[in-house]
Order: C-alpha cells, then structure tokens, then sequence
C-alpha cells in the first residue's frame, strides 16, 4: 500500500495520507478472486455429482439389459446378473445394484443344473453369506433384546431405590412430628407401597392408626377422617378374627 506525504501548507503541520483507492481496489481484487474460487468449486462439485449419476446410471442400465438376457436364457449374462447380486454393486459411493441373496442363488442353482464353471463355488459362497446373515440379524435381534432387558431392568432398580429412598425420607420428615409429614406417612401405611411389583411398605393398619393420631394432634384437618375410616376397618377386622377364633374353638 502507498503512503504520501505532504505539508499542509495552511498550519506548517505534516500529514500522512493514504491512497484509499489503491487499498480498496485491492480488496476488491480479493474478493472477486474469492467468489470466483467459491464459485469454481461449487460447479466443479456439481459437475462432479452430475458425472457421477450419469455414470451410475449408464450401469443401471447396462445391468438391465444384463438381466433381460439372462431372463431370455443367456447363461453368461446369468452368471454376471448372480455375481453383481451376490455382493451389490456401487460406483464412487452410489449403489448401482441392490444385494439380493435369493436371486443370485436362484441363478446360481439354475447354472449349476446345467453345468456352468464356477457355479457350485458361487451357489456355496452364496448360501454361506445367507446364513452368515441370518446368524448376524438373529444376533443382532437377541443383542437387541438383552439390551432392552438390561434398559428395564436399570429403571426398575432405580424406581425401586428412588421409592425407598422417598419413603425414608418421609419417615425423617414424619420423626419431627410435622403434621403433613405424619398424615402421608400414615397413608402410607394404610395404603401399602409397591413398585414394579416390589414391596417397599406393607400395608400396616396399627402403624397407620398411629401416625393419623399424630397428625391429627398436630393439627392435620384430614386426619380426622382418615383416622374413623381407620379405626372402623380395625373394629371390623378385631370382630372378623373374634369369629374365626370361636369357630376354631
């Protein structure tokens, strides 16, 4: 970039001065070198892709007509219609023939039956990689399902432990003879607590009895109900035991 000087002829002082017009035709300079290098290569990278349908087309195509002669009988172009299937086919990343085991053995057997060279090697190849196959989707399905187990079994044992966890911590909270932390204590009793078909509290109507007397001296409002509905199931169940008592007598 140039620099000029120059004496400012009205103060005595010295200013420098840049010549912009340089500095900005540089940079548009670069900028236009930039767009046109971000350009060629977007069209180059379209160019590329294009090229590389067409070419992946024109096999499509050539296999196509590989598999109308083989359909008309040609054992050659059955044998290459078998060998293309066995494994599938790309071209620079894009897949040209599917892989289909059923057809390339299908062919294979048919070549076999006629005697075709190299046809039993490639029908036993082909069997080989089916049952390969088969053994890896039956692997994969039982990984699957071990997996699955596994995930059920992890939140299991979490839900478990975090009802346990959740149940002593009430029990902390009940010990400090707060009212509410009693009453659900209480509810827990009467209720029984189960998770995931695991017992974490057996349903105990004397614990229960217990802490809704509590709570209700604490001031609970609810507790007073729960606590008839409670005693009532007791006397119920005190006059269920008398009965079964005298008839044992």
């Amino acid at each position: 970039m140039e620099v000029h000087f120059c004496v400012d002829t009205l103060d005595g002082n010295v200013t420098i001065k840049r010549t912009k017009e340089k500095a900005q035709k540089e940079s548009v300079d670069a900028e236009q070198q930039a767009r046109e290098i971000t350009e060629g290569q977007i069209y180059g990278t379209i160019r590329a892709e294009k090229e590389k349908v067409t070419e992946a087309e024109a096999l499509k195509a050539e296999f196509e007509m590989l598999r109308s002669q083989a359909l008309s009988g040609d054992q050659k172009s059955q044998y290459l219609v078998a060998a293309a299937q066995l494994w599938g086919v790309e071209n620079r990343g894009m897949s040209v023939v599917v892989e289909n085991l059923e057809e390339a053995l299908y062919w294979f057997s048919q070549l076999l039956a006629k005697g075709y060279p190299k046809a039993l090697e490639k029908q036993q190849e082909c069997i080989k990689q089916m049952n390969d196959r088969y053994a890896q989707k039956i692997w994969e399905a039982e990984k699957k399902a071990r997996e699955e187990k596994e995930k059920q079994e992890r939140k299991k044992r979490l839900a478990i432990r975090a009802a346990q966890n959740e149940f002593e911590a009430l029990v902390q909270f009940a010990e400090t003879e707060n009212p509410e932390g009693m009453y659900y204590l209480a509810e827990s009793y009467f209720n029984g607590v189960t998770v995931e078909d695991t017992v974490i509290v057996e349903p105990d109507l004397k614990m229960a009895i217990k802490y809704f007397t509590n709570s209700l001296r604490g001031g609970h409002r609810e507790a007073f109900g729960r606590l008839a509905e409670c005693q009532a199931l007791k006397a119920e169940q005190d006059k269920e035991k008398k009965k079964r008592t005298k008839k044992e007598v």
